[in-house]
């Protein structure tokens, strides 16, 4: 159906112009539009992505989930058994919980590496024989000029950032406690959500964050971690500097792979997902949700005979080639008329029993808009805003956290964390003379020449 289609139905709605029939049809001829974006998008997932995984030689939990995936796009999609697209709903949340629990972990063991990948860094120069050459002001005036030599706010802010991130830091606990909560003071009268998401990703880079499984699940990477956190304390020599380097290197690696594997799954599992919230509210035919579909059995074939005919498989994509090229050019119209026509016909909606196909056109276009762990199990946006009450409180959480975890800590360690955190609030430098004074400061503070060196070299190596 073409989108002027569409829009009759939008105008005809507005004008409350037989209401129940144009309701019905703008929600079947939306599934269909949905459905059909769902299905390319899972047919080209479940070809390259779904082998991937696979043939994953590390991870048997990703093994299982796409065997899962295959067995309910078999029932539901080849067989099109309706009566169980509840249940494989049902089973495609517990997954999606499953793996937003691993993400969220592997995301607080790779913000862990990359504190000691900082720590490491600062010591480059420590073993290649390179002097500092100028004095602090003469360094200073080169990294400030490195600031602002662009004119775009929002370019000097990053450069702002990126510069704290790599200085040496050498303020106080109480100083940088107080930079974290006056921070934290633009989320008054903000959304409650947006506060909670903030802290979770202050507290993932302060290495105080310690989800579900920390510890226990991928083994591997967590002894690595306790390795460096002992290591980093014994690199006197070029020999061991170098070994923890490597060894850091290929654990860095390794866990961004295992993460990227698992967002390989959820991107599958989304496709899915979205095809069988709409798929039943399909009601007219369509070339492109056909032609999907074969290539979607072919597939599913090769996987249970463990011989997939790539060839064939690529001559049955020229089918659909164009279509979702075509079809991203309406996707965003589309939501937009929905969204306005759920919101002014909630009450008709309702009342002609139509809640149901539109609550999943609408949970359909936030899978289609919204970030990859979209209705996982966790803290959604309810609307509320911050009071002063659970400002103060947020305050005091985060400040208490980082306090406990400085104590039993290296200076080293606190002081990368540290680095990291501050690049993660908002500026909070009032004019360009504080930006010039901390620069000076920074550089000035520091009494190891080698670490001021590696600052300076890969602020200025940009």
């Amino acid at each position: 159906m073409k989108i002027k289609e569409i829009n009759k139905f939008v105008k005809a709605i507005k004008e409350k112009e037989e209401i129940e029939l144009n309701l019905s049809l703008f929600g079947n001829a939306v599934a269909t539009k949905y459905t059909e974006f769902a299905m390319l998008n899972l047919s080209m997932s479940f070809y390259m992505d779904c082998e991937t995984l696979l043939t994953n030689p590390y991870n048997a939990e990703l093994k299982n989930i796409v065997k899962t995936v295959i067995a309910i796009v078999d029932n539901c999609i080849i067989k099109g058994d309706v009566s169980v697209f509840e249940k494989s709903i049902e089973k495609l949340d517990k997954l999606r919980g499953e793996i937003s629990e691993r993400v969220k972990l592997l995301t607080v063991y790779t913000d862990e590496l990359n504190i000691y990948g900082k720590i490491l860094e600062k010591k480059i120069t420590k073993f290649s024989g390179e002097q500092l050459l100028l004095t602090d002001e003469e360094y200073a005036a080169r990294i400030l000029n490195y600031i602002f030599s662009e004119k775009d706010n929002t370019v000097v802010n990053l450069k702002v950032k990126d510069v704290v991130s790599k200085l040496p830091i050498r303020m106080s606990r109480s100083k940088f406690f107080d930079l974290v909560e006056n921070a934290l003071n633009v989320y008054s009268g903000n959304s409650l959500y947006n506060l909670n998401s903030f802290i979770e990703i202050l507290e993932s880079y302060a290495m105080v964050a310690k989800p579900n499984g920390y510890g226990e699940d991928f083994p591997k990477i967590h002894r690595k971690l306790q390795e460096l956190q002992v290591g980093i304390n014994d690199l006197e020599d070029q020999k061991k500097y170098k070994k923890i380097c490597e060894s850091f290197d290929k654990m860095l690696i390794k866990t961004e792979e295992i993460s990227d594997s698992y967002i390989q799954a959820i991107k599958i599992i989304n496709d899915l997902y979205s095809v069988l919230l709409v798929l039943p509210y399909v009601v007219e035919e369509s070339k492109v949700i056909d032609n999907c579909t074969n290539i979607i059995a072919s597939i599913s074939k090769g996987f249970v005979n463990n011989n997939i005919n790539e060839e064939q498989v690529d001559a049955m994509f020229e089918s659909i080639e164009g279509e979702q090229e075509a079809l991203m050019e309406e996707m965003n119209t589309i939501s937009e008329r929905l969204f306005d026509i759920v919101q002014a016909n909630k009450v008709d909606i309702e009342n002609l029993l139509l809640g149901a196909k539109f609550n999943s056109l609408v949970k359909a276009k936030d899978f289609y808009t919204n970030n990859l762990f979209m209705y996982v199990n966790q803290i959604q946006d309810t609307g509320e805003i911050v009071d002063d009450k659970q400002l103060k409180k947020a305050q005091e959480s985060i400040i208490n956290k980082l306090s406990e975890s400085f104590v039993d800590r290296n200076s080293e360690i606190n002081w990368a964390v540290m680095s990291i955190v501050l690049s993660e609030l908002p500026i909070f430098f009032k004019n360009t003379e504080e930006i010039k004074n901390y620069v000076i400061n920074s550089l000035t503070s520091c009494r190891d020449n080698d670490e001021k060196l590696a600052s300076i070299s890969l602020i200025l190596s940009e």
